[in-house]
């Protein structure tokens, strides 16, 4: 459920949306007269704003405000009611928070501004950043966090405690990571020799073979056969990954998002797409349905 930004992200038309974290919701119109009379501001592309008598920035659209500046981001990935990027090294969630997705306390409420998630590392560097339906994951200095839903075990902590309070866990035995992909309840990650996936497991999303339904699973768990995944990305209840063979499909297949020319409702291992698309650069995935970008094509599969 991610997609790569080299250009611009435009995400509002106001600026409202992209004003970013700790910019109260009153300013400018709520800026104390001694601020707004010696309110000013050296940031690149900004303009001077006051949150009270507090004097800061606000960013133009489309930009976001991180690391001191305004930025663009470079990563952004859609939940089912919620939304993150990555913006120079650093994470920015915004939307619905009824689950901790946010990285906030919960029963905290949503946000409609970006936000950064409490509880990462201090000055560690995000790579890469997931949504699934309500749950976030982000890869920070090759080490994958994980908050908000667990119920299914999608965070990767050992626990299947639904409620989290918008803590960020650190997965263990995943070292190196290099991508990240979160579904509906199921999260995966991979490093340059090895992919794991963890949490529910119910159409054998996980990919390890286990007898379906299988048990949640709150461990990353190691997936044969999709080893030096180049590209990874996770539907509802099912994952595909990019291998130097080509595009290797497991989990849900009931409206044939596999790939591989049958409707078999579910398997537990990763599956050859026919044709194998190899030579493959990118995936998306939704609910039941299945894309993959070879060359100058687009080639997409399942639920029409």
């Amino acid at each position: 459920m991610k997609t790569l930004l080299p250009l611009l992200l435009l995400c509002a038309c106001a600026g409202s949306l992209v004003d970013h974290a700790g910019v109260s919701l009153s300013a400018p119109d709520g800026g104390s007269q001694a601020c707004l009379s010696t309110c000013t501001t050296d940031v690149a592309g900004a303009t001077a704003r006051c949150d009270g008598d507090v004097c800061t920035y606000q960013c133009p659209a489309g930009k976001f405000k991180a690391a001191g500046g305004c930025h663009e981001a470079t990563e952004i990935s859609g939940g089912a009611s919620h939304t993150c990027a990555v913006v120079s090294g650093e994470a920015r969630c915004w939307g619905a928070n009824d689950k901790g997705q946010l990285g906030r306390d919960i029963p905290a409420t949503g946000s409609f501004i970006p936000t950064s998630p409490a509880g990462l590392p201090s000055g560690g560097i995000v790579s890469h950043v997931a949504a699934g339906a309500a749950h976030t994951c982000a890869i920070v200095d090759g080490n994958v966090w994980c908050w908000g839903d667990n119920g299914s075990g999608q965070l990767g902590n050992g626990t299947t405690t639904a409620s989290t309070a918008g803590v960020p866990y650190q997965v263990a035995n995943v070292a190196g990571a290099q991508l990240i992909a979160a579904g509906g309840a199921h999260t995966c990650a991979a490093n340059a020799t090895k992919t794991y996936c963890w949490g529910n497991d119910s159409f054998g999303q996980l990919g390890d073979g286990a007898t379906l339904p299988g048990a949640p699973r709150p461990e990353a768990t190691e997936v044969p056969g999709a080893a030096g995944a180049l590209a990874l990305a996770a539907g509802d209840s099912h994952t595909c990954a990019i291998t130097s063979a080509g595009v290797r499909c497991w989990g849900a297949n009931g409206a044939g998002q596999l790939g591989n020319g049958s409707l078999v409702p579910a398997l537990a291992t990763p599956v050859p797409t026919s044709p194998a698309l190899t030579g493959a650069s990118f995936l998306g995935l939704g609910m039941n349905h299945s894309c993959a970008g070879v060359g100058d094509s687009l080639s997409c599969w399942g639920a029409n």
